[in-house]
């Protein structure tokens, strides 16, 4: 079975990282049934919620997760407390996509939902802005993808180490 083969697939990665290295799987929409046995099978340490999961099925999943929120000017910020999670992603919203557009997130914004928790940073962010992000929002953590692309959907390593390099250094 394909699934069967990818999960262990992801799993050899995993045992290769140092211990200390915690491993996050994406999902979108995935069913919770679906989303525990790729946890439990391949050994990630974070689900990221990244698509239109209410709290009805945070209740139904036992793995330890994280709710995405794709933010926009009318965002009710009261949406992140009422998952009950510290840690929580902001990334842009797209109707196109649910995460990975390129698209900025208004940092302004996002500045002010700082102090709600463990706040990880996403929305267009690439090696050029990095720093300036991090310096407006402070948030605990940054996420990149289609910022440290080629083309879409294959990193450029180039462009992921120097995103890495600008953060140390900052």
């Amino acid at each position: 079975m394909v699934v069967d083969y990818v999960n262990r697939a992801i799993q050899k990665i995993i045992n290769l990282l140092p211990k200390s290295a915690k491993t996050v799987g994406v999902f979108v929409n995935e069913s919770s049934g679906s989303l525990e046995k790729i946890m439990n099978d391949t050994g990630m340490d974070l689900a990221q919620l990244h698509g239109d999961e209410n709290i009805d099925y945070i209740k139904k999943i036992n793995v330890p997760w994280f709710k995405a929120f794709r933010f926009t000017p009318k965002f009710n910020i009261h949406q992140i407390n009422s998952f009950g999670s510290e840690l929580f992603l902001l990334d842009s919203y797209s109707k196109n996509f649910y995460g990975g557009s390129g698209e900025k997130l208004d940092w302004d914004q996002a500045s002010k939902l700082s102090s709600l928790g463990k706040l990880i940073l996403a929305g267009g962010l690439n090696e050029e802005n990095v720093i300036d992000a991090i310096n407006k929002v402070r948030p605990w953590g940054v996420d990149v993808c289609s910022g440290v692309e080629k083309e879409p959907g294959i990193k450029d390593m180039k462009k992921v180490a120097n995103f890495v390099k600008k953060i140390r250094n900052n």
